[in-house]
């Protein structure tokens, strides 16, 4: 997908859209070859001597909502809050890995800073679904660079005409590239 700098309250207007969320995440990009892999965190009960990875992704608000994830317990992130840059949810194999009967509210050190899970998500597959679900940490990234945006099943075709006319008004000189998540490989 491009670097848009679509404003929101453009793709908002659309009737045929359903939601939008700005993100970073492996299957909305082919850029995106390298995934982060967290491995400094730390958390009452871990075996100091232990690696364990993480697939760590940042997502936007309304991340949960807009691709139906089911949120197992807690919350997702809110504007309605502070500080949510301190904060991280995190999905059913995390939580497994990690040991952690009650997640929600844990503090985990993440190399210099502590940050507190507020939500566990179902596991579901955010590379191939070829591949096995990782355990995954999920931040905030309130200007990720990328744009997920859910269309109404009635006129993809339109919508789409209309999202490549507002990428083109913004992003000038950028070739339009989308795909769909059923195409991710």
């Amino acid at each position: 997908m491009t670097s848009v700098k679509l404003d929101k309250q453009h793709l908002d207007t659309a009737d045929t859209l359903n939601r939008i969320i700005r993100t970073r995440i492996p299957f909305m990009s082919k850029r995106w070859t390298k995934k982060r892999v967290a491995h400094n965190e730390n958390w009452d009960g871990k075996d100091e001597n232990e690696q364990i990875y993480f697939t760590d992704l940042k997502v936007g608000y309304d991340f949960v909502k807009t691709l139906d994830i089911q949120l197992i317990d807690g919350r997702e992130f809110s504007k309605d809050f502070q500080n949510e840059k301190d904060k991280i949810l995190i999905n059913e194999s995390a939580v497994e890995i990690m040991g952690l009967e009650n997640p929600v509210g844990t503090t985990v050190r993440q190399a210099d800073r502590d940050v507190e899970i507020i939500g566990i998500l179902k596991d579901f597959h955010y590379e191939s679904f070829y591949q096995e679900v990782k355990p995954c940490l999920f931040q905030l990234n309130e200007k990720p660079t990328d744009v997920l945006v859910k269309i109404a099943k009635d006129n993809p075709k339109q919508t789409l005409d209309y999202i490549r006319q507002l990428d083109k008004k913004y992003n000038y000189g950028v070739p339009f590239d989308f795909n769909f998540l059923e195409q991710a490989s």
